[in-house]
């Protein structure tokens, strides 16, 4: 056999082997039919690779291969014809076989060929006393032969092969976690997963050299895993950019980690040399019968994803971690519901304060969730989630539309009260932003002045073009601009003065020790004359005790924001508040 042929027909068994159609129930269904039509012991369905033969289908066998030297199946499978040996021990080849040795005298096989014309093994019948066949027994054999091929074709065809690396793909490995499952239930086990490339590297590669160029790559790295792996093991390629593996049974976690590193250093190692690639390898161990196959996969792409997140060869899959972004999906995925519910969406109201009067001059608006599942869920937590989204844009409508209309009712006995609402840098990107945020004020006939607009430092150090037109519009709108926790961004009193801001809201980082920092007191009084100067209003925020309240006085700060003067609450505690603030008379309007 040619060096080419024996290639082919090597890769072909790495498929079968692979995807474990030679398990197929039909095939055992067709060694018992063989063996009952010629009244024999012994029959088996043999798959021939460069060393053995693999008996796949076995009646009367207790052996799963035998070395391939001297072995009449190899003649059979090479010569792709019939082969009717009538006693092994008269025989000038196989009277010193391992079949011989084994006690058989007959044996009579068909090829299993392939529709390219390749013999991967047979079909045969043997027993422990010589035989002759008749050509009609020939026949039938050579029939059970067609049908055992054309079997493994057709699961071929059914998609168990990946059709880019011919290797076993996920359908296979859900099949064989619940085979080990149903043969070894409450047994652990350990499946790696294999991620080739980060994302944005595959990307790139899918967009300068195209998808051809991503499969030839992927398809090479998949014969590396493949060798790097004991040929006893199924190598699946369960996605376009990774591969998994399940652990031998009974490995313990700390030596499957020696054994990944071990075998797989190869494919490493050509991955960066061949386009500077980096393996990620993820291990998610876990019992047999009690997750499916997945989760399985799930938990070893959350062990990836780790293993990239924190620039590491390897990681476990970790429950807590694991939790976390579950959670993080479950908030995003509910929150399009969270807009339309009732009572899920919920604005508090913090005030602000004049320091020199006393006088609630704002109410900032501050959201809450009460996830119907999750409890209370933080804007901290949820708000970084959505901002990348498009939800984005509805959340901010929504709040701007609940707080207009709540200060809008305020306004009837507070006429100089504003709400002040925190907009993200995408909402701001968005050309319309502007013009429909003086139409909804305008709808409640409400002044400009009646709202106030929070942004981060990042909003203006981003520097798009379509972020200054609109903040632009804004002010020249007459819509009161306030910079938000000025001073833990990449803070520089230089562009203030190109900012169209008028409030500066120092971070509450400062007012913690204010008091007795005499360097903090220091960095806070600066930063507060040359804003001042700049003609900016300065607010100190997060202020909790009545020595901050005093020192940000001393400073010469405009306003104040904390729990010294109120926590956020509901709309209706707020109008309370007021009321018994201007009954009081103070911090009222």
């Amino acid at each position: 056999m040619t060096q080419a042929s024996e290639a082919a027909r090597s890769y072909i068994l790495r498929q079968i082997k692979d995807s474990a159609l030679h398990r197929h129930g039909t095939l055992d269904r067709l060694t018992q039919i063989a063996a009952a039509v010629f009244q024999v012991p012994y029959a088996a369905i043999s798959l021939t690779d460069c060393e053995r033969q693999w008996l796949t289908s076995v009646v009367g066998l207790a052996i799963d291969s035998i070395p391939r030297h001297r072995a009449p199946c190899l003649e059979a499978a090479l010569s792709r014809t019939p082969l009717v040996v009538p006693d092994l021990l008269a025989h000038p080849v196989y009277r010193d076989s391992h079949l011989s040795e084994a006690g058989m005298r007959f044996y009579a096989g068909v090829p299993l060929v392939t529709r390219d014309g390749i013999g991967i093994g047979t079909i045969c019948v043997l027993d422990t006393v010589p035989r002759q066949v008749t050509p009609r027994d020939l026949a039938i054999l050579a029939d059970l032969g067609t049908i055992a091929m054309a079997q493994l074709d057709q699961n071929l065809s059914l998609g168990r092969i990946d059709p880019v690396s011919g290797l076993a793909n996920r359908a296979q490995f859900a099949e064989d976690v619940a085979e080990r499952a149903d043969t070894h239930p409450g047994m652990p086990l350990i499946a790696s997963l294999i991620d080739i490339a980060p994302a944005e590297q595959v990307n790139a590669i899918m967009r300068v050299m195209g998808p051809a160029y991503l499969d030839q790559m992927v398809t090479n790295l998949g014969r590396l895993v493949r060798r790097s792996v004991e040929a006893n093991r199924t190598v699946y390629h369960v996605s376009p950019t990774q591969f998994a593996l399940l652990s031998p049974m009974g490995m313990s976690l700390d030596d499957y980690i020696k054994l990944s590193f071990q075998r797989l250093g190869e494919a490493a190692q050509s991955l960066r040399q061949d386009f500077g690639g980096a393996v990620a390898v993820g291990l998610a161990p876990f019992i047999l019968g009690k997750t499916d196959a997945r989760d399985v996969l799930r938990m070893a792409n959350s062990a990836v994803q780790d293993a990239r997140l924190h620039r590491e060869p390897l990681r476990i899959f970790c429950q807590t971690a694991d939790d976390a972004h579950r959670r993080r999906f479950e908030l995003v995925q509910s929150f399009t519901q969270a807009l339309k519910a009732p009572r899920q969406l919920l604005l508090h109201f913090q005030p602000r304060i004049d320091l020199r009067s006393g006088a609630c001059t704002v109410a900032e608006a501050l959201l809450r969730w009460a996830h119907p599942g999750l409890g209370t869920v933080s804007p901290g937590e949820f708000v970084p989630l959505i901002e990348p989204t498009p939800m984005i844009h509805e959340l901010t409508d929504w709040v701007l539309a609940h707080a207009l209309d709540q200060v809008a009712r305020w306004r009837t006995r507070h006429p100089e009260l504003a709400v002040s609402i925190n907009v993200s840098p995408n909402n701001l990107r968005h050309e319309t932003f502007a013009d429909r945020l003086l139409g909804k004020l305008g709808a409640r006939n409400l002044p400009v002045t009646a709202v106030e607009l929070e942004v981060t430092e990042q909003t203006f150090t981003l520097n798009d073009p379509v972020i200054g037109r609109t903040l632009a519009r804004l002010s020249d709108a007459g819509v009161p601009l306030a910079i938000d926790d000025f001073g833990t961004g990449y803070s520089s009193l230089s562009y203030l003065q190109q900012l169209p801001v008028q409030t500066v809201k120092l971070d509450r980082s400062f007012m913690q020790g204010l008091e007795t920092e005499p360097r903090k007191v220091a960095l806070v009084s600066t930063t507060t004359m040359l804003c001042q100067e700049l003609g900016y209003r300065v607010v100190a925020e997060g202020l909790e005790t009545a020595e901050n309240v005093a020192a940000v006085s001393r400073i010469g700060c405009d306003q104040g924001q904390g729990y010294y003067f109120a926590r956020p609450m509901a709309p209706e505690a707020l109008t309370v508040w007021l009321a018994q603030a201007r009954s009081e008379g103070t911090h009222s309007l």
